[in-house]
């Protein structure tokens, strides 16, 4: 373990272990992993307790001031009221660490019960969208087989109109790309929807494990247009109250500031997974990567604050930074793209540069020659200005 390793700050919590959606792409049920179907529904109140157990101590032994909790699924509102009611009180009765918690849902089930709840209990939320009923609805299906775009673009209207009645929805959303979307449209319709934060996530593929939803990436960028049209329309839109994260967070990383997000820059992946049995994984997509293969055998009420540190794949998260390939140490956008997504890196033995590489390599092009040309035209406007003084 090198010095000065970086610490844990974020855990997953699958409280739930099934979803009322059926996504076509979902790498929890529909992809190459199959552990699910020996899941527990749900994450016991025991399990729940040897998770915070496990935060204090660990925070105390890093001397961590907080530490957060994500409530995901499956779908979390699966798990019933009484158990988030319950982690919430656990959080807040917690000494010497500040633990916050957020939800991500997929919306269908959320009412006044649960706005009540989660207003109470200071937890803020999102809910995951793919752009317009169009692209949403080819993959984000029930158990029947029917779209849900309308179902949850009304719950997504009504929490933006009466924002008194959910005043910890974050106005954010998750929206998973296809190499077919309009960038641009999709970017319209978010901002015109009033969202106020949009996170674009590449499809859960490597270079051993595709997906049937989508053509396995050939090294000919399929995904660059869209990201770089979505890139363009959202500089268009030049609405500083309407963010998306990855687009500013490779523009940060070009100018040299440190990134937070596992999936590009240097930065380390100081999140991980707990499943509703109470067993240690790593980040939740590398289950991705293989039937079985995030599995640690580490349950987190056997460890102790140095143990899940030593899990491999955690490790490998921890130290993404010393760990990449040899093409990604020279890359001129390595800073920005950081070797890509861990769970996209994958080749069957070990992980190289991200399946996505030519689309990253295009898409950070693109913004570090906006980003030149921007710098170069404020540099010239402020030398015009001081000779005009």
């Amino acid at each position: 373990m090198k010095e000065h390793s970086p610490s844990l700050g974020a855990v997953i919590l699958k409280i739930a272990g099934r979803c009322n959606m059926n996504c076509g792409y979902c790498y929890m049920y529909n992809l190459a992993d199959r552990s699910h179907v020996v899941q527990p529904t749900r994450m016991s109140i025991e399990t729940v307790d040897a998770v915070f157990d496990w935060v204090e101590d660990y925070s105390a032994a890093k001397g961590l001031s907080r530490f957060h909790v994500i409530l995901h699924g499956g779908e979390p509102l699966l798990a019933g009221p009484e158990l988030v009611e319950y982690i919430a009180q656990r959080a807040n009765g917690s000494s010497g660490v500040l633990i916050t918690i957020s939800m991500l849902t997929n919306g269908l089930l959320l009412d006044d019960g649960w706005l009540n709840l989660l207003a109470r209990q200071n937890i803020p939320f999102s809910i995951s969208l793919d752009g317009p009923r169009k692209y949403h609805d080819r993959f984000r299906l029930t158990r029947a087989g029917e779209g849900t775009h309308e179902r949850v673009e009304k719950k997504i209207r009504y929490l933006l109109d009466n924002p008194d009645r959910a005043p910890t929805y974050t106005a954010a959303t998750l929206c998973v790309l296809s190499a077919d979307m309009d960038g641009r449209e999709v970017v319209r319709y978010f901002h015109s929807l009033g969202l106020r934060k949009v996170d674009f996530l590449l499809p859960d593929q490597n270079h051993v494990h595709g997906s049937s939803c989508y053509r396995k990436p050939t090294g000919q960028g399929e995904f660059a247009k869209v990201l770089i049209d979505a890139y363009d329309e959202w500089c268009a839109i030049d609405d500083p109250e309407f963010r998306i994260r990855k687009f500013e967070l490779l523009t940060q990383a070009y100018l040299g500031m440190p990134v937070t997000l596992d999936s590009v820059g240097n930065g380390p992946i100081t999140v991980f997974t707990v499943e509703t049995n109470g067993e240690v994984e790593p980040v939740d997509s590398m289950k991705s990567c293989g039937d079985g293969y995030t599995k640690s055998g580490l349950n987190i009420a056997e460890a102790d604050p140095d143990s899940l540190e030593s899990v491999r794949l955690i490790r490998l998260g921890l130290d993404k930074d010393t760990t990449l390939p040899r093409p990604c140490r020279t890359c001129r956008n390595q800073a920005m793209c950081g070797g890509g997504y861990l769970p996209h890196r994958f080749d069957g033995e070990g992980f190289r540069e991200t399946v996505y590489c030519a689309d990253m390599m295009m898409l950070c092009d693109h913004i570090r020659q906006r980003v030149d040309a921007e710098l170069r035209s404020a540099s010239q406007e402020a030398m015009l200005q001081h000779v005009l003084a």
